[in-house]
């Protein structure tokens, strides 16, 4: 598979798809999510694939949405955001092979919830998770309504929500956000041997 935004490789039935806008800190654009819905409909009927690990290049995972793709009116932005974002968001959730975020920065907005819409959330030490949808006036996208409060509790998605704040990787793995947080020269390494685990099991299963 070949995409303009996305890095996309496949090895031992892992297949590994890195949000490839680095000098954006892998914002998601209209572009990105478009394909990411096309690569997620691809890997879903390939058998070969046992085992999808999602992470971001450069030094974030991902800031959320490209905030320059939001100017448009109420309407237009409702028809893009049905079409397009739900369209891959469930494309993701319905994907038969488990998925393993590899957050190795910052997770923003949609890219925190798109890490928390993956089945085990894995994180660098100075990774950070933040709600930033209060600034633009939106509530939390791309499930994180839905997959916040039963990570952790309604008072502290609330919390994380309304107030905005940046939550690191050490107090995300306290409080059950992600499984587990490795030095970052680590990060990858750590996921991979659990993504080859996973492969090496029942498929079915």
């Amino acid at each position: 598979m070949s995409f303009e935004t996305l890095a996309v490789s496949t090895e031992d039935g892992i297949c590994t798809v890195t949000l490839n806008r680095p000098d954006k800190l892998n914002a998601m654009s209209l572009a990105m999510r478009r394909e990411l819905g096309d690569c997620f409909a691809a890997i879903a009927d390939d058998t070969e694939v046992r085992v999808v690990v999602l992470t971001g290049a450069g030094k974030a995972f991902s800031a959320g949405g490209d905030i320059n793709d939001f100017q448009r009116t109420p309407d237009e932005l409702h028809t893009l955001m049905g079409r397009t974002s739900h369209r891959w968001y469930r494309s993701l959730w319905n994907l038969p092979q488990p998925v393993i975020a590899a957050v190795n920065g910052a997770a923003g907005g949609g890219g925190a919830n798109l890490a928390l819409g993956c089945d085990l959330v894995y994180a660098s030490e100075d990774a950070y998770f933040v709600q930033t949808f209060r600034e633009i006036g939106l509530v939390p996208d791309l499930g994180g309504a839905f997959t916040l409060p039963r990570l952790v509790g309604p008072a502290r998605a609330k919390e994380m929500a309304l107030l905005g704040e940046r939550m690191f990787a050490d107090e995300a793995a306290r409080i059950g956000l992600v499984n587990a947080v490795f030095p970052a020269a680590d990060l990858m390494a750590q996921v991979r041997r659990r993504a080859a685990h996973l492969a090496a099991r029942s498929a079915p299963a």
